[in-house]
């Protein structure tokens, strides 16, 4: 669904976690020494140590069966400038209403399992930093 963006990226309110992990979901504010541990150093790549406690977003790419998820990071940057490389566009609007400021790629390079809403909340950083929030259901046609 596209609409006009508004002009925060991030909720005044985020939604609280859901109960159950879904193929479509999309979470802000997973922490990037998180990410770097869950990716086994694939991503983020190349931060100076000053930014592992800033944060990427996630993504919810499909299921792997028995009650496994594919979650991917996402960035506003290509690495590697790959063509083939999936995105959400700039605009694009979740089922929660937020909007997308940006283009955000899937780094499905990255992916990694997880098999409940318990292992989307350990992607939360250390006291005193941003908690990984629910962003919204992004539609399978909006991922291009």
């Amino acid at each position: 669904m596209k609409i006009q963006p508004f002009s925060s990226h991030y909720p005044k309110q985020p939604a609280p976690l859901p109960r159950h992990v879904q193929t479509g979901m999309y979470f802000i504010r997973a922490n990037n020494q998180k990410l770097k541990q869950a990716t086994q150093g694939g991503f983020p790549q190349n931060l100076p140590e000053w930014k592992m406690n800033h944060h990427h977003p996630v993504y919810i790419t499909r299921s792997l069966g028995n009650s496994i998820f594919s979650v991917c990071p996402c960035s506003t940057k290509n690495w590697q400038n790959l063509p083939e490389r999936r995105f959400i566009e700039q605009n694009t609007c979740t089922s929660t209403g937020n909007i997308f400021v940006a283009r955000t790629y899937l780094s499905e390079e990255h992916s990694f399992p997880v098999t409940d809403m318990n292992d989307i909340a350990e992607l939360s950083g250390p006291a005193g930093t941003p908690k990984i929030a629910f962003w919204g259901l992004v539609a399978p046609e909006d991922v291009i």
